[in-house]
């Protein structure tokens, strides 16, 4: 009887004496872990605003000194996996502008193609990627009937630089200057694409004339619905300077 209780008295002290050892392994583990060496990690917060949006599409980045960081101390891992979600995020805006670009180009075609088959009517896009002018118009408005019309479709870059033209506006988006044609219900305008400070810009042109004169009296004729508007009288050689700008951007 003596011996058994002395075996059941052995028997717990080791068994103790385990469950010891292995609370003090795991909390050696969780010490190691907080123990890591941490480094500051800092990354700029989110802007979900469509501004924020809009200029990420186009590739435009705000200015440092205004930007709201987010920053913490991590361990080398925890900064690891930040780069790696980081990495992934940036991938996926890419993949997801090239897409919508591409479908927009695709959209560009189409309105072309569209616009060439119904070569009757003037043309209201803006689209220009050649640096064509089309004023091939015989309708009453003043501002058409003065235009320089050559005999056959000619680029602007082959037209004299003595020639002057009429910058209704420029538009970092196409698309909301092709509205505005229609909206206004805008014919006999021609668009270019131009560069403007490392900067690409749609330009709406209202006619190109032999002087400037002529043009100012053709301004006087412009459509009722953008009346209110103030011209650039531009000199067709800065214009042809600009267009070959836009070709490089």
């Amino acid at each position: 009887m003596k011996n058994q209780f002395l075996l059941i008295s052995l028997t717990t002290t080791l068994l103790l004496g385990c469950s010891s050892t292995g609370s003090k392994s795991a909390a050696s583990s969780a010490d190691g872990a907080d123990n890591q060496p941490k480094s500051w990690f800092c990354q700029g917060k989110e802007d979900k605003s469509a501004s924020a949006l809009q200029d990420e599409l186009r590739g435009e980045l705000k200015d440092a000194p205004n930007k709201e960081w987010d920053c913490s101390q991590l361990t080398k891992q925890e900064i690891a996996l930040r780069e790696v979600e980081r990495q992934a995020e940036k991938a996926e805006k890419e993949e997801k502008h090239e897409k919508e670009k591409a479908a927009e180009e695709f959209a560009a075609s189409e309105e072309q193609a569209r616009a060439g088959s119904t070569s009757d009517r003037p043309s209201t896009t803006t689209e220009n990627t050649d640096a064509r002018q089309f004023l091939t118009v015989d309708s009453a408005p003043l501002y058409i009937s003065l235009a320089y019309k050559p005999e056959k479709p000619t680029s602007l870059l082959d037209l004299p630089e003595s020639f002057w033209a009429i910058q209704i506006m420029a538009m970092q988006d196409q698309n909301a200057l092709n509205s505005f044609v229609s909206e206004n219900e805008l014919v006999g305008v021609s668009g270019a694409k131009i560069g403007s400070q490392g900067k690409l810009f749609y330009a709406l042109l209202l006619g190109v004339y032999e002087s400037r004169s002529i043009a100012e009296e053709a301004w006087e004729s412009r459509p009722q619905s953008i009346s209110s508007l103030k011209p650039y009288f531009r000199g067709l050689g800065s214009l042809q300077t600009a267009i070959r700008d836009g070709a490089n951007l």
